[in-house]
This record gives structure tokens, sequence and C-alpha cells, in this order.
């Protein structure tokens, strides 16, 4: 992994792809991508009146379910019945809309000012997490987002190639929206990865051979309600368990010169990883891939090499529709290969939420240090460049 850092400003503005057989490419990953920029409340709530009567604690406890409108709020409260919650939004009432622009809601607002950046890469890679659809209806009750299908060519504009669709969030309107959202993919061009009609289709990988170089991409989530996950014979994401990538990494390796696996996995917030996740992350690397991309913790965490394979435990977020108080900006991952093999990898920082852009100056700083910290808990060296837009790990 050693090599001169080479920074943004320094990479041509266009890809040389006649240059078939050169056995180089670069490969950019970015962390959520979550489309919807509604706040949605609760869509039902549970009243559970006076116990006090009852044989115990939940013995003979009635529960009665209310649709979460006006009138059911103001009917239990003319009854002096305490009513909490109801007007609660996603990720526990932290979260505060956006104050966009009116051009906001065009399907390419949201890469105008990154997407130059992302096509100077051969293989652009995000985990999104949201369906694409026009139907459906919240599967639970709270956290659910849904997007038009129209973003599907706008982030092949800007270069997407492969999407993972493996989180939990890809079931948020049902099966017909699940089902909306990989077709959306398809007919923009670009491939989805870790979710599909059944589960030998979710474990399939995405393979893509560029300039003489075969890259294939693996992806799995850990996060997610029973339902979400495929079966034999029901549509879901791939499940993260060791039986599966093991088998899975092992039969994808003899096919490619570089593996990269995406993981649903963490705790959200939370950028340095548990033990136990840095053990499976190793067991991942031990079974044959070359790269580890992790999402769901939503902020950017540790990034560890681990006999020479980098992994990034949490690119965090690259658009989301909303705003978080734990949340800041992210990173995005760029890898360089040489003659087929991994050469050397970047860290990008990003700054904006709905709209993300290069960070730079101080807001870049910030985020290398951040992500310095949480890797530095992890015996994991921050190599930085003199331009802090780009840094890699060694």
């Amino acid at each position: 992994m050693d090599g001169i850092v080479t920074t943004i400003t320094q990479i041509p503005n266009e890809i040389d792809t006649d240059v078939s057989e050169s056995r180089s490419l670069t490969v950019t990953a970015v962390g959520d991508i979550m489309l919807d920029r509604r706040l949605l409340p609760p869509r039902t709530f549970m009243h559970i009146p006076d116990v006090s009567t009852c044989g115990g604690t939940y013995e003979g406890q009635v529960r009665f379910p209310f649709i979460n409108d006006e009138q059911s709020v103001r009917w239990l409260t003319d009854l002096d019945r305490h009513v909490h919650g109801v007007r609660a939004t996603a990720h526990f009432a932290q979260s505060e809309p956006l104050r966009l622009p009116a051009d906001s809601g065009e399907y390419d607002y949201p890469f105008r000012k990154i997407k130059d950046v992302l096509k100077q890469s051969n293989i652009v890679f995000g985990n999104l997490e949201c369906p694409l659809s026009t139907r459906g209806r919240r599967i639970n009750n709270d956290s659910c987002y849904s997007a038009h299908p129209g973003h599907a060519a706008a982030m092949a504009d800007a270069g997407f190639r492969v999407m993972s669709f493996a989180n939990n969030h890809c079931f948020d309107y049902g099966e017909n929206a699940f089902h909306d959202t990989l077709d959306a993919l398809r007919d923009a061009g670009i491939t989805p990865v870790g979710a599909g009609a059944t589960l030998a289709e979710a474990r399939k990988p995405a393979i893509l051979r560029v300039n003489g170089v075969t890259v294939a991409f693996l992806a799995y989530s850990m996060i997610g309600f029973p339902s979400v996950w495929a079966t034999e014979d029901e549509c879901g994401a791939a499940p993260m368990n060791p039986m599966m990538f093991g088998q899975d990494i092992r039969r994808v390796r003899r096919q490619a010169d570089v593996v990269v696996l995406s993981v649903h996995w963490g705790v959200e917030t939370r950028a340095v990883p548990y033990p136990r996740i840095v053990d499976l992350a190793h067991d991942c690397i031990d079974n044959g891939a070359d790269v580890i991309l992790g999402h769901h913790p939503h902020v950017p965490g540790s990034v560890e090499m681990y006999r020479g394979r980098p992994i990034f435990y949490s690119l965090g977020n690259f658009i989301f529709g909303h705003d978080h108080e734990a949340w800041g900006d992210g990173i995005m991952a760029r890898l360089h290969i040489e003659q087929g093999n991994l050469s050397k990898v970047e860290t990008i920082p990003i700054t904006g939420r709905y709209q993300p852009e290069v960070a730079t100056g101080d807001a870049a700083e910030a985020v290398q240090q951040r992500v310095a910290d949480a890797s530095r808990r992890l015996q994991s060296a921050l190599a930085r460049s003199a331009n802090v837009e780009s840094a890699r790990f060694a």
C-alpha cells in the first residue's frame, strides 16, 4: 500500500477508457444514500389504559391501537388521557428538515456538486438506503423512507455503476417497492448487489471488468427486521453471517482480481467499531476479501489496514434527506488498482447533507482528524498528504 498520495486536483478530468489492457483503474465508494426528504411521524400509536385493576403487570392488560391523526389525539385528550410521542419523527425525534432551494426536488440536484469528482473514477459504488418507487406503504411505524425512481438515472449520470441495497431500509415500503427499486437501478445501467428476488440472487456478486481488471462486489446486511432478509423463495437482502460470506468470498475470489465487500453493520453514530465487528472484518479478509466498506453508523469511522487490506468501518452519510444532531460530514474511499492489484487507498472528506461536495480547508481538516482519531484506536496510522483533501492509510 505504499505510494505517493494523489490529491483530487491532480487527477485527470477524463478516464482513458480506450486502454483496455492497462490493468489499471480507480474505484470510488461512498456512504449511505437516502433521497427521501420527508420526516414522517408514526402512522399508529398504542394507548394503554389504567392497568391498576389487572391481575398483574401484563396479565389482562389492554392496548388500544389508534391511528395517528388529530381526531384520535383530540378524543383521548378530551378524556384526560395522556398521549405522547405521536408527533415524533424518524431517528428518535432528533432529525431536522433540511432547508433547501426550490430546485432541490429535481432528481439530479443531490449530485450536481460531486458528480465531476465521481466520474474521475471508472467505477462508483454506494449504499442505497431507500426504495425507489411510487408504490407501497410504510412497513413499520417509523423511520421508513422512499424516493422517486427518477433518481436512478441521475445516479447513473453521476457515475454510479454498482449499488448495494442490502440494508435495513430496503423493505421500508413493501415488496412492490423493493422490486421497483431493483428494476429502476437496472434500467438506469446500475447493477444492484446484496438484494434480490431470492436468497441466491441476493448473494450473487456484481462483477465488472474494466481495463482488463475484474472487480467483484458482494453486499450484506446485519441490521434489520427479520422480514428484511431474503430466503430461498422470498425477496430481500443478503444476511451477513460467517457461513454465507465465507462461501461467497471464496467462490468469487476465483473469478476476480479484486473483491470488494460491503457490509451494513455497527451502531448508529458510533465511529469506533466494537471488538466483535473488528473480528468479523478480519474474518472477511482472511476469507479473501480485498476491501471492506462499512455502512449504517451514519458518521465516518475507523479505517484499519489488516494484512495489507483496507477496512472502512463506516463511510458515514453521502446524501441524506434530513439532518441529525449527531451526524457530521463524511468521507469517500478511492481505491487505486495497478496491474490488477490494489496499490493505494485514499480518503476524501466531503461536506453537505443533501448535495455533497469535496470539503476543503478547516472542514476537510476536521473530517480527516475525526477519522484519524477513530482509526488510532485500532492502531491504524493515517498518513497525511500536504493537501488535506486527500489522505491514505498505511
